[in-house]
C-alpha cells in the first residue's frame, strides 16, 4: 500500500512538473534563439531540441505508465521507456515522409538518445526508492 502511494505521488508530481516545464518552454519561445530544452539555437537546432523533448516526454510517461500497469516489472518498464518515443518518432519521419520532406534519421536519433537517458533517470530513481521502502518494511516487519 505504501508502495502504491509513493509512485501514485510520484506521477502525479511528475505529470504537474511536465506541464509546468512544457508551459515555460511554450513562453521561452518567444524569445529570440531560445529553444525547447532551454538552450540557445545556434547550439542546437530548434527542431532538433523538439525531438529531444517529446523523447524524453514520451519515455518518461511510457517508463511510468508500464512500471504501474506492470506492477513494478522494471524490465518491461524499460522496453516500454525506449520502445514507445522511438516507434513514434518512426511514425513522425514516415509522416514527414509522405508530405514530401526526407527521412531525418538525425531526428529519430535525438529522440531514441532522449528516451535512453530518461529512462535509465527514472529506472535508478524507482531502484532507489524501491530498495528504499522494502528496506523500510523489513525493519517495521522485524521489529515486531
Amino acid at each position: 500500500m505504501l508502495k502504491a502511494s509513493i509512485t501514485n505521488r510520484f506521477i502525479s508530481n511528475f505529470l504537474k512538473g511536465l506541464i509546468a516545464l512544457f508551459c515555460t518552454f511554450l513562453s521561452a519561445q518567444q524569445y529570440d534563439g531560445i529553444g525547447w530544452l532551454g538552450i540557445h539555437t545556434n547550439t542546437i537546432k530548434l527542431d532538433k531540441q523538439a525531438h529531444s523533448f517529446v523523447g524524453l516526454s514520451i519515455g518518461a510517461t511510457s517508463y511510468i505508465g508500464a512500471f504501474n500497469l506492470s506492477k513494478g516489472h522494471r524490465t518491461k518498464a524499460r522496453v516500454y521507456g525506449i520502445l514507445v518515443p522511438t516507434v513514434l518518432g518512426v511514425l513522425n519521419e514516415l509522416n514527414d515522409k509522405n508530405k514530401g520532406y526526407k527521412f531525418n534519421t538525425n531526428d529519430l536519433l535525438h529522440t531514441f538518445i532522449s528516451a535512453v537517458l530518461v529512462t535509465i533517470t527514472v529506472d535508478l530513481f524507482f531502484h532507489k526508492k524501491n530498495n528504499r521502502i522494502i528496506k523500510r518494511q523489513k525493519a517495521r516487519w522485524d521489529s515486531n
